[in-house]
């Protein structure tokens, strides 16, 4: 997928540096004003101590007053109520 968002973008001209590392060792070489994490991959943390450490590197690399904007899947959606949108600050 990496190499196909890779391709598309060296198509449209834009440059942009693509990843592919385990979030509890993220590694940016530089900060960022805002982070997007989709597709519910946070809930495929299941260890509390690896998901803090996701969340600190995420937070290493944002600059002070930066976005990290995430999706996950909670117990409500999972016991078959409707997707609603949730805000997590």
């Amino acid at each position: 997928m990496l190499c196909a968002a890779q391709e598309k973008c060296a198509q449209a001209g834009a440059e942009v540096l693509f990843l592919c590392q385990p979030m509890e060792a993220l590694d940016l070489y530089g900060t960022v004003n805002a982070a997007v994490c989709t597709l519910d991959s946070l809930n495929h943390i299941t260890d509390p101590d690896t998901l803090r450490e996701v969340l600190r590197r995420v937070s290493l690399f944002l600059e002070p007053g930066g976005l990290f904007v995430f999706d996950v899947n909670t117990p409500y959606k999972h016991r078959g109520g409707a997707g609603e949108p949730y805000l997590c600050v």
